[in-house]
């Protein structure tokens, strides 16, 4: 095996980790007899020639090689193999031109894939469907053999394979009497109520084909299969080997999450059926509702987590009724399944408010012992020490709820402060005045102390206390501490400027600040001693040279600067003006400099109409531009049209179709749409 394998120069090639001259040796391991071997090679592979997905040249190089095997009866685990071989001919905009050609190499060989189809390891055949979607211009072989062998195949893992495969390449026919029979084949597996793992992924299929009719049946048979009894397959089992490699690993992990359950696929069939919806909110709203009120826990768990991806990326006129199911299977009898609601609903953000009630009954419920040893429910702690806020205590913060005080309290009473402090005092916002003592006192202990690996953290609680503005002005002297140290001198200018004019006295410290090298640290000291002494001399002797800088970031910087200041740096204006002329069109550079210059000059235009057309290109631009418009007022008007579009958006703007997935999201949002609003008065006033 592996004709021709030595005739090529490896070493004149690289991969991830160098030169490729190990490649012989990794494709060999793969074939060997010992699982450990093989596992070894595997993550040798994945880590040099397919790290992070990414597929290469001298990939490309080991496809034909790694399809030979894959073929071959005598080599163990091929389903690794063809897993692999799906991996890197995967239809992604990524690698392209290295993907089409991996492809290639496969639609070359469909003759020995297809007879894969009959083989007699059940692991081949359910892993040879994917492999086979890469052979997209052969559909015409692909799909009937597909089809064909459905109705044959005894493994119901692989029959959920074979239509699943079938579903994802129905997206893509062009052929419309393909598509038709491809459609009529899913429909009819939809209703088929004896094999469930067929019906759902065909349902799956369905919900992801751009047709409504689909979508309508998809979304039927869903809420008639889970909202009733199903005889589900067996329970997933962990095969107990040990693991001893990153993919042995990664293995392990997953048959642990499978372990006890019985529908394991459910999830991404969840997922597909709900986001077919697309902006139809209050139907999704509707079906996840009765999925979260089945008798059966894996349903309501994979509606949970849809629910989680709802909120995260749509809008709503009221989440509140989904928030409160939600929050009622806090209490399920089932761990995972409450402990996935606590996550999810930590990502609702303030959209999670209207059941505050139920997050917080739960949360203290699990409250610590009196004796403050006891952080279950709390707090989630590591091996190595170190603590996390649990996503109870973290769902109640980012509610905005007082109730979460005390456990915030009690993380910033730890002897290792939680790295995601920082986002339960965004939560809880100005109810974090309570807390401002010990908010001092641990800022001061943190960077004084003897843990150099700590003293950042410092800086993660001068922000917090910098938020609540004036009424921090005691903190100021430790805070200028903080000054002296390069990890947490960024976060002290920040919250120095927040606390404002009660903050002079901090003025001597930073004024050194302007004679540092890094212009964008001058650029912040400026920004500094502008709010605290209201002095623009600062920001307009710095400002001309960072305004002409060759780096964009120093640009953006710079022109933040001009806006904060305003009028006051009326002589930089031409520096503003050439500015805006030099940035890159359709860039954050060009963005602020075009905010700058209605800062500095109190004149419109051209800012509003630079920034409507910046704006309508990239949404993202929006954020900076609502804030101008509605400083201007009615001399924005013509904003109003791009204002109300956004706000009549169901789609989230952090939002750009491939999911979201981050815990800020909702209250970026949220953030987002006020400003919005507020602007939309405004220029209408």
């Amino acid at each position: 095996m592996f004709a021709g394998l030595n005739t090529i120069d490896w070493a004149s090639k690289e991969h991830a980790r160098g030169s490729a001259a190990d490649v012989p040796d990794i494709l060999r391991g793969l074939l060997s007899e010992d699982t450990v071997t093989r596992e070894r090679a595997l993550d040798d592979y994945l880590d040099a020639l397919h790290r992070d997905g990414e597929v290469l040249m001298c990939t490309v190089a080991t496809v034909p090689f790694l399809l030979e095997a894959a073929v071959s009866s005598s080599v163990p685990d091929r389903g690794e193999l063809l897993a692999l071989l799906a991996s890197v001919a995967a239809d992604t905009p990524e690698d392209k031109p290295h993907r089409e050609a991996a492809r290639a190499v496969l639609t070359g060989g469909l003759a020995d894939l297809l007879p894969l189809l009959d083989d007699d390891d059940p692991a081949v055949r359910r892993h040879v469907p994917e492999t086979l979607l890469a052979c997209r211009d052969r559909w015409d072989a692909v799909l009937p053999a597909l089809r064909d062998r459905v109705a044959r195949e005894p493994d119901p893992e692989a029959r959920a394979a074979m239509t699943q495969a079938v579903g994802r390449a129905a997206r893509s026919l062009t052929d419309g009497a393909e598509a038709a029979r491809t459609i009529a084949w899913l429909t009819a597996q939809a209703g088929n109520d004896q094999d469930p793992a067929v019906q759902l992924r065909a349902v799956g299929a369905l919900a992801a084909i751009d047709s409504d009719e689909a979508v309508k049946i998809a979304v039927r048979t869903v809420r008639h299969l889970f909202t009733t009894t199903m005889t589900p397959p067996l329970a997933a089992v962990e095969s107990g080997r040990q693991p001893t490699t990153l993919t042995g690993v990664l293995r392990h992990l997953a048959e642990r999450a499978e372990a006890g359950t019985r529908l394991p696929w459910l999830g991404p069939i969840t997922h597909d059926v709900h986001t077919a919806l697309g902006p139809r909110i209050a139907e999704r709203q509707a079906l996840l509702a009765d999925l979260l009120r089945t008798p059966n826990w894996e349903v309501r768990q994979a509606a949970c987590y849809a629910a989680g991806e709802l909120v995260r990326g749509w809008r709503s006129p009221d989440y509140a009724e989904l928030a409160c199911e939600v929050a009622a299977l806090l209490t399920d009898d089932e761990p995972r399944l409450s402990r996935a609601a606590a996550k999810i609903l930590a990502d609702f953000g303030e959209e999670a408010a209207p059941a505050a009630d139920m997050i917080a009954d739960a949360l203290y419920s699990a409250r610590p012992g009196t004796d403050g040893t006891d952080l279950s429910g709390w707090f989630t702690v590591y091996g190595n020490g170190d603590f996390s806020p649990s996503p109870l205590l973290s769902a109640l913060a980012a509610a905005g709820d007082q109730r979460a005080v005390p456990g915030v309290r009690r993380a910033l009473e730890l002897d290792r402060l939680p790295v995601n402090v920082a986002g339960l005092l965004d939560g809880i916002g100005t109810n974090a005045l309570e807390l401002l003592p010990l908010l001092q006192r641990r800022m001061f202990d943190l960077h004084n102390g003897a843990d150099d690996r700590e003293v950042w953290k410092a800086g993660l609680l001068a922000t917090a206390i910098g938020r609540l503005g004036a009424q921090a002005s005691a903190a100021v002297p430790d805070i200028t501490q903080l000054l002296a140290t390069e990890v947490t001198v960024r976060p002290a200018l920040n919250a120095l400027g927040e606390i404002g004019r009660q903050a002079a006295a901090a003025a001597p410290a930073v004024e050194r600040l302007l004679t540092k090298r890094d212009p964008a640290l001058r650029l912040d000291a400026a920004a500094t001693l502008w709010h605290i002494t209201g002095d623009p001399a600062p920001a307009v002797d710095v400002l001309p040279a960072a305004l002409q800088d060759d780096n964009s970031r120093i640009c953006v910087l710079a022109a933040q600067l001009a806006t904060t200041v305003g009028p006051a740096a009326a002589e930089i204006l031409p520096y503003i003006k050439q500015a805006l002329l030099a940035a890159e069109p359709l860039s954050w550079a060009s963005v602020q400099a075009a905010v700058a210059l209605w800062r500095v000059s109190g004149e419109p235009e051209p800012t509003v109409t630079m920034l409507i057309e910046m704006a309508s290109r990239n949404i993202q631009y929006l954020r900076p531009a609502a804030a101008c418009f509605a400083e201007i007022g009615p001399g924005a008007r013509s904003a109003q049209a791009i204002l109300t579009g956004e706000l009549r958006q169901a789609r989230r703007f952090n939002n750009s179709g491939g999911g979201v997935y981050l815990s800020n999201a909702v209250s970026e949002d949220l953030d987002f749409l006020r400003t919005c609003t507020r602007a939309l008065n405004r220029v209408t006033a």
